[in-house]
């Protein structure tokens, strides 16, 4: 019998801050499984992803970060 956890660790990011091609890697629809290694770094294909974005990204500021925090 497997225990139920006792916490969950959810992690996120917001819109247009982790786009494929990003020097710190990044995945994309055919390279999504836990263990695959991350997409090679791709200065161009980021510059296509952020052209691609149709407003903005999105940051939390220090206000927005506490209310995800509780």
């Amino acid at each position: 019998m497997v225990a139920d956890p006792l916490a969950y660790f959810i992690t996120f990011t917001t819109y247009g801050t982790w786009l494929q091609g990003r020097e710190q890697g990044s995945v994309d629809r055919r390279n999504n499984t836990p263990g695959a290694p991350y997409l090679p770094a791709d200065a161009e294909r980021e510059a296509d992803q952020r052209a691609a974005l149709k407003q903005p990204e999105y940051r939390l500021d220090a206000g927005r970060r506490d209310v995800v925090l509780k």
